[in-house]
């Protein structure tokens, strides 16, 4: 699940597809191209040109979502990548929305892993996350692992856009129950009817609230305002730029009692210094 934060206009890209299974024109703009309009058409168009992408025929808009040829793919390979298949169509938009927050949140610094669910139910990766389990019992949307804090923190990210059956809420609430390597699970919904009827689902099931919290946010905070959305547990409320700023303190506070137990010449500064080094 290990990543590094490639700016290259080449590397960048392909990293995204590699990791998603696609790019969108939306996300390149937003987190790659550079310049006025005109000038990021013709990025754009160099960068197509270069045969490490190809159109998706099933998401009919050629211009606009892409995925890895085969140079692609071993352009991606080179890079210490596994490239994933790309998503069915029907989640190109769903995925969309995810990749968008994810890259967000690197850019921020605020997180320093991160792996798709693609990702998850391929390769190496699902397995070095859940070791001892297999295949878990739901495979996240999304997982995030945070920077700040010297324990490692992993999130699991659901995105809820639509509207489903009771039973599926049920599922998801059930599956999240049994497992343990998430500390809290983020569920992005479109509707305050999704997010009551999940709640539902926990109060019947006797989710583990207290242990793995289950926090709540409206999918059109994440896509207009993502660091300052609000974050729902319960009847608390915060923000996610908030959280990220929490845990970075959490570990500074951490280091400086680590210091003070481990005598001179461990000063809190020396902590964050060596920490940044």
């Amino acid at each position: 699940m290990r990543t590094t934060i490639l700016t290259d206009a080449i590397r960048g890209p392909v990293r995204v597809a590699a990791k998603a299974g696609f790019l969108t024109k939306p996300i390149w703009i937003k987190f790659f191209a550079r310049g006025e309009k005109r000038w990021q058409n013709r990025q754009w168009k160099a960068l197509m040109d270069r045969g490490l992408f190809r159109p998706v025929p099933d998401y009919g808009f050629r211009e606009t979502a892409v995925t890895l040829t085969e140079k692609g793919k071993n352009f991606a390979l080179a890079l210490g990548l596994s490239p994933v298949y790309a998503p069915h169509s029907k989640n190109l938009w769903h995925d969309e929305e995810l990749i968008k927050l994810v890259l967000f949140l690197e850019l921020q610094g605020w997180i320093s892993k991160w792996a798709t669910e693609q990702e998850l139910k391929i390769g190496d990766v699902g397995k070095k996350l859940f070791p001892n389990t297999g295949r878990p019992p739901k495979i996240p949307d999304l997982v995030i692992e945070w920077n700040g804090s010297k324990d490692k923190i992993l999130w699991a990210i659901e995105l809820e856009r639509t509207a489903k059956e009771h039973t599926r809420y049920y599922d998801m609430v059930g599956a999240y129950k049994g497992i343990s390597r998430f500390d809290s699970v983020l569920v992005i919904v479109a509707s305050d009817a999704i997010e009551e009827n999940i709640k539902r689902a926990q109060g019947k099931l006797n989710y583990p609230q207290a242990q793995r919290p289950m926090l709540f946010t409206s999918l059109d905070q994440v896509t207009e305002y993502p660091a300052s959305c609000e974050i729902r547990m319960n009847q608390r409320r915060t923000t996610l730029s908030k959280i990220a700023q929490g845990l970075a303190a959490d570990h500074v506070m951490k280091s400086a009692d680590k210091a003070k137990s481990d005598g001179p010449g461990n000063s809190p500064g020396g902590a964050i210094e060596r920490r940044s080094a």
